[in-house]
């Protein structure tokens, strides 16, 4: 069995990034450009007795005036992830993936993805850098 939080450390340093953990939690801090950073969380989540590895980032608060095809049209471009509003009415970028076939190298595919989207959605449509 894999352990998630290792496979998320090893991504994180193949992403030249910032690592650390908060309980059950991986968080991983990767640099965008120019002062941006974006916050990626990842924790383990358990779907039909597999181990999946659930990474989100998020974006802010939905606006109430959010363009909502805009980011249905940037959902089908993504490879991994996807953008989704939670609930509470939280705009975060997430993806999903069984850990126990995942390699450093496709999880850091994978959670440069998420923060990438997350930083572009946060300063070209809700101008805001939140990390």
């Amino acid at each position: 069995m894999k352990d998630l939080h290792e496979l998320i450390w090893k991504s994180a340093e193949l992403l030249y990034s910032k690592y650390s953990k908060n309980g059950d939690i991986s968080v991983v801090e990767i640099p965008i450009k120019e002062n941006r950073k974006q916050i990626v969380y990842t924790k383990l989540k358990i779907i039909d007795s597999e181990k999946y590895a659930l990474v989100f980032s998020k974006i802010g608060r939905t606006p109430e005036n959010v363009d909502i095809v805009k980011l249905l049209k940037i959902n089908y471009f993504l490879n991994y992830s996807k953008i989704a509003i939670t609930p509470d009415n939280l705009l975060c970028v997430l993806a999903t993936f069984p850990i126990e076939t995942a390699t450093p190298f496709e999880t850091s595919k994978i959670i440069k993805e998420v923060a990438k989207i997350a930083d572009d959605v946060e300063e070209d449509i809700l101008k805001l850098d939140l990390s």
